[in-house]
């Protein structure tokens, strides 16, 4: 009697724990599947919220991120042949160079302890004609794009020469950026005359326009650097194909003055006079810009990259940056405004979070308030 119980006992157990399988099975099924799941590690959202999930997991699909939570409800609601253990590690959004000239840390230490004229005319201007080849800015451009990566970028603006090179090399890595094709009134490295450059651009913007990885644009170099024509002609080729317009402004004090001699106004409005905030302007360094040009800026939703350690080094001046920036509802240039990191030719690292607190520290020096670093930014201290 107690051996027939025993075996029926058994087999009770045995058929729950079957069906316990079946049933964990079935919930296994019924878990979406995805290209990769990473779980575990603290996730900084920077959602509305702005929550930090401790623990958290991350889906991705199709290369895109379908659900952030915590790790126990992401292992639940799906399943990854792919999985990241990402314990005792921080997850956030990847930082954004909002300025640079990637092929350029080729030229990193070629000349220092100059301002921007001397440093830019008996420098560099000669050092490209003699050495900038389509192999150079793809070199240059890989070796960058791995500094970048290696500090957290993700995301960059870019203004160069050969600017197809520096697009590829982006997409092969995976990362984002806005590529600008630069235009001279004089010869450069990738064209003998500004009708070229501005063909070159077209076919630039022609190839990539569409692409999921890079934003093609425009790139006039400066006022300075430009005609009115060649502006104009920028802007209008932005606004044709509804791409940004990427150019310097304001950099130094002699640009500036040297444009109110020339043309009786400062940087800003002559700019508008060339129709260039037609386009979608993401304009570099803006260092002598005064309260009614900083306006102006807002009006027209442009972005501003104010690129603080360039400025420095070169002794351009500090932006002045911080509340009184515009703030532009312009999805395509909100990149723009966030990190405002320096081009790498002119700095001796590339690491994003450095520009990240000295950003904050010259913003908290000039207006005469300490600072706090948080997910949102930064915040006087009180």
């Amino acid at each position: 009697m107690l051996k027939r119980l025993l075996i029926v006992l058994t087999l009770i157990a045995m058929i729950a724990n079957s069906l316990t399988d079946v049933d964990a099975q079935g919930r296994r099924q019924r878990a979406d599947a995805v290209d990769l799941l990473v779980l575990g590690g603290t996730i900084v959202t920077m959602d509305q919220t702005r929550r930090v999930i401790d623990d958290g997991g991350i889906a991705v699909s199709n290369g895109r991120i379908v659900a952030i939570g915590p790790r126990a409800e992401i292992e639940s609601r799906y399943t990854s042949r792919q999985r990241v253990n990402a314990r005792g590690k921080v997850l956030a959004p990847g930082l954004i160079n909002g300025h640079s000239h990637v092929p350029m840390v080729l030229f990193r230490g070629l000349a220092d302890d100059l301002d921007l004229q001397e440093w830019l005319t008996k420098y560099i201007f000669p050092a490209e004609a003699k050495n900038v080849t389509e192999q150079f800015v793809r070199v240059g451009a890989r070796l960058g794009l791995a500094e970048m990566i290696r500090g957290g970028t993700t995301t960059y603006c870019d203004m160069y020469y050969f600017e197809d090179a520096v697009a590829e090399a982006t997409a092969d890595v995976g990362m984002r950026a806005l590529c600008g094709q630069t235009v001279l009134r004089f010869p450069a490295p990738d064209a003998r005359s500004y009708e070229e450059g501005l063909a070159r651009a077209r076919e630039f913007i022609e190839r990539w326009k569409g692409h999921p990885l890079i934003v093609p644009a425009p790139a006039p170099h400066a006022p300075y650097t430009c005609t009115p024509e060649i502006l104009r002609s920028c802007a209008d080729l932005a606004a044709e194909f509804d791409v940004p317009l990427h150019i310097h402004l304001s950099e130094t004090l002699l640009e500036v003055e040297d444009s109110r001699r020339r043309y009786g106004m400062p940087g800003v409005p002559y700019m508008r006079k060339q129709g260039l905030f037609d386009a979608k302007v993401l304009a570099a360094h803006c260092v002598h810009v005064d309260e009614g040009e900083i306006r102006a800026l807002k009006n027209f939703g442009a972005g501003v990259a104010h690129n603080p350690s360039s400025n420095l080094k070169l002794a351009a001046g500090v932006a002045p940056a911080g509340h009184r920036w515009p703030v532009s509802s312009s999805p395509p240039l909100a990149l723009s405004r966030r990190l405002r990191r320096p081009g790498s030719w002119r700095r001796t690292t590339a690491v994003g979070f450095a520009a990240v607190r000295l950003s904050t520290d010259i913003r908290g020096g000039t207006h005469g308030v300490p600072l706090r670093r948080t997910s949102r930014g930064s915040a006087p201290v009180r």
